[in-house]
């Protein structure tokens, strides 16, 4: 079975990027038949959910969503994979237009409209969230993140399961800080980036990756 990490940052060599290197580092620790893919979202060309109502349509019990562009063979994958890890920074308080764009399209046909909203996913799936934001973690609470994100979060332990949350406090906005007018964002939170959120928050990434590969290894499947 394989575990995917979907990186929703439009850089490949961010911090997100590599909080997803490191869940599936841990998640392929575990070995055996646990497998591991990195997909950066940047690199395919897709749109949100269209509102075609199709995954809706009578005789669509499998909730396919039929809009065929860069996300259309990728879907059934990450439906039956054995795990997902998804990664964003924290853009005006939520994950990234093309992270949200993604999980539209991944979440919306697999709640059935026919009755109760009941997710009509082919199995849970153990989930992991992952988040990189450039204030610290005084300032996540201050300004509410967490609960800006649990609307999302909620949606995916409705289709699939409850998701594991990670969170990367003061993750530096850009390498080369000096050509920016970037004030409120200085050297000392770099500094405690990079000596105590990082290393840390890329712990705890590995270690949920090792847990998420333990239960596939185990054949464990999660209640929704």
């Amino acid at each position: 079975m394989k575990i995917y990490a979907i990186n929703g940052s439009p850089r490949k060599n961010s911090t997100t990027a590599r909080l997803c290197m490191e869940f599936l580092k841990g998640a392929a620790a575990c070995g055996g038949t646990v497998q591991t893919e990195l997909i950066h979202l940047s690199d395919l060309q897709y749109s949100g959910c269209l509102a075609c109502y199709a995954c809706k349509r009578k005789g669509n019990e499998n909730g396919r969503c039929p809009v065929n562009d860069g996300l259309f063979p990728l879907l059934p994958e990450l439906a039956q994979a054995g795990g997902l890890a998804i990664a964003s920074p924290v853009f005006l308080g939520g994950v990234t237009g093309m992270a949200h764009s993604f999980l539209e399209r991944l979440l919306f046909p697999f709640i059935s409209f026919a009755a109760d909203y009941k997710s009509i996913a082919p199995k849970s799936l153990p989930i992991a969230m992952l988040y990189t934001m450039m204030v610290s973690e005084e300032e996540m609470h201050t300004y509410g993140y967490p609960a800006l994100l649990a609307r999302l979060e909620r949606s995916v332990e409705h289709v699939f399961s409850k998701p594991e949350i990670i969170y990367c406090c003061n993750a530096p906005p850009t390498d080369k800080l000096d050509s920016y007018n970037i004030g409120i964002y200085g050297e000392e939170n770099r500094q405690a980036c990079l000596k105590t959120d990082l290393p840390a928050a890329c712990q705890k990434a590995a270690q949920a990756g090792m847990r998420m590969g333990s239960l596939i290894s185990h054949k464990k499947e999660l209640p929704r």
